[in-house]
């Protein structure tokens, strides 16, 4: 059984080991875990904690900013939700943990592997948008959740197999192969969102083993061509290289 607070529970305890269980990265398990006891530094968790601050969310300044609200019933994370057809109706004093043990219950470990890193991708976007001031779409943390979960899982894998993205067979896949000993390699990705919404690049380092160091995402308001944006894709990874002195 699992402590929750102060209560013993059954399904609590249920969703916990399952949670552990799934094929995902470590930080997005960190995250729902951190999210399910209560100990995301949000809003109203820091008053909690005692810090003089405003218990209204920092994005939409309308609802008080729980773990609920922002992870499930903000109007931002509601579009990723409607993505995977999730639903986002909650009852009355419902908890985070709450509709991650319903939602989960209803849904097959495949499912649960993206929610659990949609969950984290919509607290990144929220950090940004707190600390940098950066927006972005549903529909880039839907591709972000389902690219990183992608590549986390090739990485894993000891015989590296062929992953696919959205190019039609006759139209090639991709192989990722290993560094170097003692080398980082360093993979970029860039995006374009329609209707002149501007473009976005993902960064990712793994190691000689596959394993994942870190990765990150940046996002842009300008509108340019693809090759553009690879272009400033693979310029922002030699600083981003630089910058980690690897």
């Amino acid at each position: 059984m699992a402590i929750i607070g102060s209560w013993i529970t059954i399904a609590a305890s249920e969703f916990l080991n399952e949670l552990w269980r799934l094929k995902i990265p470590p930080k997005v398990k960190s995250l729902m875990w951190r999210g399910g006891n209560n100990c995301l530094p949000t809003m109203v968790m820091l008053i909690t904690k005692k810090v003089v601050v405003n218990s209204l969310c920092t994005i939409c300044a309308l609802h008080d900013e729980t773990i609920l609200h922002i992870l499930v019933t903000y109007s931002l994370a509601t579009q990723c939700w409607e993505r995977v057809g999730i639903t986002t109706l909650i009852t009355a004093n419902m908890s985070f943990l709450d509709w991650c043990i319903a939602t989960f219950q209803a849904v097959n470990d495949e499912k649960c592997c993206i929610i659990a890193t949609l969950c984290w991708a919509i607290w990144s976007a929220r950090n940004e948008k707190v600390w940098q001031n950066k927006s972005t779409n549903a529909l880039f943390l839907y591709a972000l959740a389902g690219s990183y979960l992608a590549q986390w899982k090739a990485t894993q894998s000891s015989y590296q197999e062929e992953f696919w993205t959205n190019l039609l067979p006759e139209e090639g896949a991709e192989r990722w192969c290993v560094p170097n000993v003692n080398e980082v390699k360093v993979n970029v990705d860039a995006s374009i969102f329609g209707g002149n919404q501007g473009f976005g690049f993902g960064l990712v380092a793994r190691n000689e083993h596959g394993f994942m160091l870190e990765g990150t995402i940046r996002l842009c308001n300008e509108v340019v061509r693809p090759e553009l944006a690879e272009v400033i894709g693979v310029r922002e990874a030699l600083s981003w290289i630089k910058q980690n002195r690897w």
